[in-house]
């Protein structure tokens, strides 16, 4: 938390913004769920570096983070154009969501792509969740299948949503099992597992996992309302039993 604040105030005071900083803090507030401070930075960030890089950290917030598609696809389009991977994800994005026309949203990432083919693999994965949120879930196995780095917890987290969206839980929670014996200390991969087991009904094996949850984060919010769900179904049921008895 120091550290990405004295990185906000350090790009304030500059004379001259990097591109490549400003996706790390993005990634760091998104993360962190910094939405106010996303906020108040990238707003301050346009009064004082008015050019390309910080229009598009606002249309990022805008987009990502608000939903105000309107404003955001308003700046995009004082950009004009950008070789930026971020300008083409929320491109796509934008469009998808004003008009959701998915084959026009992965046209845009196409034609990025042909120029860029250096830029594939890293955009696969933020493209893949893009058209998750809209439910689009071929579009989005198309694209994560584009990712040509290593088939790490990123890339696994990925399609464990694809899967989610496909409402197949039985085997996304075998990928956030698979997560979590590697990193075990993550709260929100916990959680996830915690999420798909109550949707599989699995109640006691989700309860454990929400509790693992919060023994990482005792405030995680997501995972004692799991808890609270579990318990609730898994005395429904015994009374059910009870009752039939």
């Amino acid at each position: 938390m120091t550290d990405i604040r004295r990185d906000i105030e350090r790009i304030l005071n500059s004379t001259t913004i990097d591109g490549g900083e400003l996706s790390h803090i993005a990634d760091v507030l998104r993360t962190e769920k910094l939405f106010d401070l996303a906020d108040k930075f990238t707003t301050q960030l346009v009064l004082k570096h008015p050019e390309d890089e910080a229009l598009l950290m606002r249309a990022w917030y805008l987009a990502d983070i608000a939903g105000r598609y309107k404003e955001a696809s308003d700046i995009l389009r004082t950009i004009g154009t950008s070789n930026d991977v971020m300008f083409a994800l929320l491109c796509a994005s934008v469009r998808l969501h004003i008009t959701n026309d998915a084959d026009a949203a992965d046209g845009i990432l196409e034609d990025f792509a042909k120029n860029h083919q250096e830029a594939v693999s890293d955009m696969a994965l933020e493209a893949a969740r893009m058209f998750i949120t809209c439910q689009f879930t071929d579009m989005a196995e198309k694209w994560i299948l584009l990712y040509n780095g290593e088939k790490d917890n990123d890339y696994l987290m990925v399609y464990g949503e694809i899967l989610i969206a496909r409402e197949e839980f039985d085997k996304a929670a075998d990928i956030y099992r698979k997560i979590s014996q590697t990193d075990g200390t993550c709260c929100e991969t916990w959680t996830r597992l915690s999420d798909v087991l109550i949707n599989a009904k699995d109640y006691k094996s989700a309860m454990e996992a929400a509790e693992n949850a919060l023994k990482i984060d005792k405030n995680c919010n997501k995972a004692l309302e799991n808890i609270h769900i579990c318990t609730l179904c898994m005395n429904r049921h015994n009374n059910k039993i009870t009752n039939n008895q």
